[in-house]
């Protein structure tokens, strides 16, 4: 659960070496952000709800091992600003934390195999870039960090959202414009070998490529593209690099099911409403899931592929302190629906936004 409001954060400033032993001086500033962050853990019907751990310490941006075991995020717990990544049992035992650097880490996703860890880090050279952890080994690489995935180093960039390949051999990511600037700069997806190695750009960049999701056979990755007045979604054979044009609208976030047979993602339509939609990966069986004049995006799949669960906003705000200047979209509360769009169901209901939700298989959770 997610409180928002501004904050007056007190850093201490250094004190020079002449005035060793003196008392350090103190600096005022103000930080908007959030101010408490708690990770809940439910069955996939919203049933048992409750913390992950028994004490919050700002803990956000959870993700499980692919055999539920495991669940990697990160947490301010030591204080303000000073995001580093944890890993816990999926029974909220066995805490662990996994980085220290006084930088920020964050982002975290762990291999299938659950041997190493991906994660966003603005270490070494304070911008954010790709980096492996090794958790027997603590070796960590930066994936990004090479001259000739780098960018122009006089701009501001980023590296973010790594994804991994199913097979744990690669990991995809996007590399160019993005947030205001994928209206008018290019971007790429790129893929480079988990040791580092072997970077390679796949779609070029004469549009805006981002968030790719690898189909489960590790062969195809679905991502959208922006570009003047081309949009949608774009199928790439990773081996070939042919493409294959899936969606010509506004689409954007798709996710391929586990089984490989549907694609669903979020499309903006009419009077700038957002609803989840589902197709199949040849293009056939176009279908739109939800209907409602609120905003409903975020999809997410079930592992038996029978259910998607999203954040919706179609029961409205709860308070006023949604409202808030810059926010971001105020999706009210997590849904789940079957595939089909049958059977829709609220999970969460609370006056905070409720977001980014995860499916794990029951039976491998610890009790």
């Amino acid at each position: 659960m997610n409180k928002a409001r501004l904050l007056g954060a007190l850093m201490l400033i250094g004190v020079p070496a002449h005035r060793a032993g003196a008392q350090k001086g103190v600096m005022l500033m103000n930080r908007i952000g959030p101010s408490a962050s708690t990770l809940y853990v439910a069955n996939a019907d919203g049933s048992d709800e409750h913390p992950l751990l028994p004490a919050s310490g700002f803990d956000y941006h959870a993700s499980y091992s692919a055999d539920g075991r495991w669940i990697v995020f990160t947490s301010e717990r030591n204080g303000f600003g000073q995001a580093d990544i944890y890993r816990v049992r999926a029974d909220g035992t066995e805490l662990e934390r996994l980085t220290d650097s006084p930088a920020l880490d964050d982002q975290a996703v762990l291999s299938p195999d659950a041997s190493k860890v991906a994660f966003v880090s603005t270490r070494d050279t304070h911008k954010a870039n790709v980096w492996i952890l090794e958790l027997r080994t603590r070796k960590l690489t930066n994936l990004t960090g090479a001259s000739a995935i780098q960018g122009d180093s006089t701009k501001p960039d980023a590296f973010l959202r790594p994804a991994w390949s199913p097979d744990g051999q690669w990991i995809a990511f996007g590399l160019g414009g993005y947030l205001q600037n994928r209206k008018t700069k290019p971007a790429t997806i790129m893929v480079v070998r988990r040791d580092g190695s072997g970077a390679r750009e796949l779609t070029g960049d004469s549009l805006n490529a981002g968030f790719p999701s690898w189909s489960p056979d590790g062969k195809r990755i679905v991502y959208r593209v922006w570009g003047g007045k081309t949009w949608g979604l774009r199928v790439l054979d990773v081996e070939s690099r042919s493409v294959t044009v899936l969606t010509t609208e506004y689409d954007n976030l798709p996710f391929w099911s586990p089984d490989g047979t549907l694609i669903t993602f979020t499309r903006k339509h009419e009077n700038n409403n957002f609803d989840i939609y589902t197709i199949r990966p040849d293009g056939s069986d176009l279908r739109q899931l939800t209907t409602t004049p609120a905003n409903d995006a975020h999809a997410v799949w079930t592992e038996d592929s029978k259910y998607l669960m999203w954040n919706s906003g179609i029961y409205g705000f709860k308070d006023e302190a949604a409202l808030y200047d810059n926010t971001f979209q105020p999706y009210g509360g997590i849904f789940i629906m079957k595939a089909d769009g049958t059977d829709k169901r609220q999970l969460t209901d609370s006056p905070w936004e409720d977001g980014m939700p995860r499916f794990v298989s029951k039976p491998t959770v610890r009790r």
